[in-house]
This record gives C-alpha cells, structure tokens and sequence, in this order.
C-alpha cells in the first residue's frame, strides 16, 4: 500500500497533472480562456488584414499587366499588320509568320494550324520570297528591322 501511494503522489504524471487541473479555482481558468480568445482574435484580425494587404496589391498588380499587357499586345498587332501590308503577305501567311518569329518549326507550325506538313512549307516558302530571305533566322532580322524603324520614326 505504502508502494502505490508513492506511485500516485510522486510518479505518475497522469495524476499530477489531474491533481494540478483540479486544483485551480474558476477565476484561473476565465483568465487563461479570455487569453486563448484575445490570442485568437489578434491572429485573425492579422492574419486578415495581411491576406487583404495581399489581395489588394495582387488586384492592383494584375490591372497594371492587364493594361500593359492589352496595350502592348495593341501595338504588336498595329506593327505586325503594317508589316503584313508592307510585304503583300496575306492573312495565312501571317498566321505561320508569327509562328516563325516564336522560332517554331514547321511540324509544330502544321500541328498548331491543322495544316498540312506541304501546306505550311509553301507557305513558308512564299513569306521567304515577299521578304527576300533565304533563311529562318533572316526573317526574324527583317521583323526586328522593321519593329525598329517604326519605333523611331
């Protein structure tokens, strides 16, 4: 008997623990639960405000690239066609231009239109002619030449 009243008051932590639970009075355990809300309440309050902070910086970011983005996609389309209409290439043919300036190849240009692998090097073929190329990486210096120029002028 001596054995397991040593064992209960000095060992076992189970029972310290519930004996330390038991012993606290009301007005401790309001305390420590009115600590746990105003905890919770100041993380959330945080946690919201830096997630809105997040939100409206990301709002605003994606407004800037959007505009940017639409203006500039506006202008590329503006040279781009005036480019077409400098070079008599006609509207298919400025469909597989832009994809050799991404400096793709003629199968993923074929994939790509739902064109044929002869239709697309035809085509190809035509765009090397009204520009007075020989080669792929020519007819990206005669599109950055003439981006160039408009941008000055």
């Amino acid at each position: 008997m001596v054995e397991d009243i040593f064992i209960l008051n000095f060992s076992d932590i189970y029972h310290t623990n519930m004996r330390k639970i038991h012993n606290r009075t009301v007005s401790e355990d309001i305390f420590h639960i009115s600590l746990c809300l105003i905890a919770i309440k100041y993380f959330l309050t945080n946690y919201q405000k830096s997630n809105e902070e997040v939100a409206v910086i990301d709002i605003r970011n994606e407004k800037k690239e959007t505009n940017d983005s639409v203006s500039n996609f506006e202008e590329d389309e503006y040279y781009f066609e005036r480019f077409m209409d400098k070079y008599g290439i006609t509207q298919r043919e400025g469909e597989i231009l832009e994809l050799l300036l991404q400096r793709k190849h003629n199968q993923e240009i074929a994939n790509q239109l739902y064109l044929s692998l002869g239709t697309v090097k035809t085509h190809t073929h035509n765009i090397f002619i009204k520009l007075q190329v020989e080669k792929r990486s020519e007819v990206c210096e005669v599109w950055e030449a003439f981006e160039k120029s408009e941008l000055t002028q």
